[in-house]
């Protein structure tokens, strides 16, 4: 099972935590902090337009007809253990089937990538 390591104080890591699953596109629907857990829907972009140039924005040319539609993927526990001076971060569906292990990494590394 894929798995991120902190090695930070459990209110350090909860703070970088919630901090990067914002900005790693999770929605937080609940929190348990006695526990450890979030609760997150995560929040892919899918079909984005690309950005256009400035003679086109300036004489409105080729105006973006389709917004850039999101996409939730079912709700995940975002759970904490302590183990000794580390935290171990896991990540898993709520509901059935469970998610793969190559899932978890991804959403793993998006949360990884956005940590401070």
């Amino acid at each position: 099972m894929p798995y991120l390591t902190l090695q930070l104080p459990f209110d350090r890591a909860w703070a970088s935590r919630g901090l990067a699953l914002r900005k790693a596109s999770y929605q937080v629907s609940d929190l348990d902090r006695t526990h450890g857990v979030y609760y997150a829907s995560y929040i892919a972009k899918v079909d984005r337009p690309k950005k256009r140039g400035f003679f086109k924005r300036l004489f409105g040319i080729g105006k973006r007809k389709a917004k850039a539609a999101e996409e939730a993927i079912d709700p995940v526990k975002i759970q904490t253990r302590h183990d000794g001076q580390t935290l171990i971060i896991t990540i898993q569906r709520e509901a059935e089937p469970p998610l793969r292990a190559n899932e978890q990494a991804f959403m793993l590394r998006r949360i990884q990538s956005k940590l401070s």
